[in-house]
């Protein structure tokens, strides 16, 4: 059996290989991946016969790979967050495991896979799965690692009034005004963010609905809004004309598409 390992933790993969070698000793270890992009390519040219899984990957969710590929390997997924839509992966996938894993439940797992191996498996909607993930609740477990020269320290989102970034920088600006640098792009950020609570107003700013103190229309069908803390930059504090629509469905507690 080839195993292929999505994982971009060292100390999970380190500890997910020993456990498969225990378990199914004549196993072949594929590869160990950490991106969507070297596991998408690595696919694209080989076929192990179970892929394991991380949620979350370096540079995003896994489930983009599969949207790609489009493949019926049998997967096992796992995650640190409980608040994934966990009916839907027992659904679509072979078993989703939490993190710590342990050889119990990994074992579990790979009986459930030779059950199943044989088998013709329906087309798994990994499109359906990745829609089906909870933001909200996995806003409450996201952090942020700042650093200052040698120091280092953890944010929260929700401490935030606004993300920005400037000349391909982010910062995170806290309800207090404090400004953190952040290792993490504004799209990034956007997917991590509570989708009721967070809202990105143009390519440069994204609001927490509370740090919202006033609105006025402005040309084009744009909002310009006044932010606490204030922001020092008026012109980045305009919702664009192609988002305005979506904002005022925001405002009103509607989800987007």
């Amino acid at each position: 059996m080839k195993i292929l390992i999505l994982e971009d933790e060292l100390p999970a993969s380190e500890r997910i290989k020993k456990l498969i070698l225990e378990i199914e000793p004549d196993g072949e270890i594929a590869g160990v991946l950490d991106s969507i992009k070297s596991a998408t390519a690595f696919l694209k040219e080989n076929s192990p016969d179970v892929i394991i899984s991380d949620v979350e990957l370096a540079d995003g969710l896994c489930f983009e790979i599969f949207m790609e590929i489009n493949t019926a390997i049998p997967i096992i997924f796992t995650t640190a967050y409980n608040q994934y839509a966990i009916r839907a992966f027992e659904a679509n996938a072979i078993d989703y495991l939490l993190k710590p894993v342990n050889r119990k439940d990994l074992a579990k797992s790979f009986e459930r896979l030779r059950e199943r191996m044989g088998l013709t498996r329906d087309k798994v909607d990994f499109r359906a799965i990745a829609n089906a993930i909870d933001k909200k609740e996995l806003l409450q477990t996201k952090r942020y690692l700042v650093k200052y020269g040698t120091n280092m320290f953890v944010v929260s989102p929700n401490e935030a009034a606004y993300f920005h970034s400037i000349q391909k920088s982010t910062f995170m600006v806290s309800t207090k005004g404090k400004s953190y640098p952040l290792d993490e792009s504004l799209s990034s950020v956007e997917s991590d963010l509570n989708p009721l609570t967070f809202f990105r107003i143009n390519r440069n700013l994204i609001v927490n609905i509370s740090s919202i103190e006033s609105m006025k229309s402005f040309s084009k069908g744009r909002v310009q809004l006044n932010l606490i803390p204030e922001f020092d930059n008026e012109k980045f504090c305009i919702v664009s004309s192609e988002r305005a629509p979506q904002f005022r469905k925001w405002l009103k507690g509607e989800l987007n598409d």
